[in-house]
């Protein structure tokens, strides 16, 4: 159950993310080969469906259970308590996964999921440091203009991260970026990095946010980034681009709400990295900065 409910949380996982989060819980200590073993059992029970991170057989042949990843299926859901309503929609979910041709949207919900488990890692090795308060998926978010045209768009998620330390909590919300969709476009219906910045900025000026989430009086947005693929020290030619495209874009008082992470940069093993500064300020005057402040 234990299990399973961590594959809830994260909506998907690969055991990457869920030795650590498994193996020290509630006073007992599972090791990676127990977890993995685990994993086979509630897959063969049914309580999990699997999907490969890469689809060809030639390219995960030398890979393993690395390159499992696990969704909760109805038969799980409904044993740690979802109704069989709740449990179809898990169904559903996994049915839209394993078609191929949603493979860019399994690498979107990856990175996502990757990040969550980072922050739950974290939140369990110093508490006092950084606990998630609130985390959520596919909330619509809108902002009117003066104009009386109203934007709507859905962040990939909406989180809020607390610190007993400093006494104080930051609202995030996050775009996870694959590398897949355009800077910039003269097509005005695609969905452009440029044109989410512009939506952001303007929700930030015009203030709904308090509206469609009270207590909520402000916010960062944060651009998760793949990996960096060479000197994992030096940005990406991705990176540099949404940096543009913020100072392109952002209203000027707002372009440092705009914060940039890397996947290079996130650790499971080594989650107190976060605190580190390690995530990009998006503004003029262009800076490293830990996610939330340490004091």
């Amino acid at each position: 159950d234990l299990f399973l409910r961590a594959v809830h949380t994260l909506r998907l996982a690969d055991l990457e993310m869920l030795t650590p989060l498994l193996s020290t819980t509630e006073g007992r200590t599972f090791g990676p080969k127990g977890i993995e073993r685990a994993s086979e059992r509630l897959f063969e029970r049914g309580c999990l469906h699997r999907l490969w991170k890469a689809r060809s057989p030639k390219s995960r042949f030398d890979r393993g259970s690395r390159r499992k990843v696990f969704l909760l299926s109805d038969r799980g859901a409904e044993r740690i308590g979802f109704s069989p309503v709740e449990a179809r929609a898990h169904e559903r979910r996994y049915q839209t996964l394993k078609d191929p041709r949603t493979e860019h949207r399994l690498e979107h919900e990856l990175m996502i999921a990757r990040l969550h488990a980072c922050l739950m890692a974290m939140e369990r090795k110093h508490p006092d440091l950084l606990r998630i308060d609130y985390w959520g998926e596919g909330e619509g978010v809108s902002v009117e203009e003066p104009s009386g045209r109203t934007l709507r768009f859905i962040p990939d998620a909406r989180f809020r991260l607390v610190s007993k330390t400093i006494g104080m909590g930051y609202w995030f919300f996050l775009e996870a970026d694959t590398g897949n969709e355009r800077i910039v476009s003269d097509d005005d219906s695609r969905r452009t990095i440029s044109q989410k910045v512009e939506r952001y900025s303007k929700l930030m000026k015009f203030g709904n946010v308090i509206d469609c989430f009270p207590g909520m009086a402000g916010f960062w947005v944060l651009f998760l980034t793949p990996r960096r693929s060479s000197d994992e020290n030096i940005l990406s030619g991705r990176e540099q681009s949404i940096m543009e495209a913020v100072k392109a874009n952002a209203l000027p008082d707002f372009r440092s709400n705009f914060r940039m992470l890397s996947e290079s940069d996130l650790s499971l093993e080594h989650p107190q990295h976060l605190l580190q500064p390690l995530t990009w300020v998006c503004g003029d005057d262009a800076k490293r900065v830990p996610l939330i402040p340490r004091a």
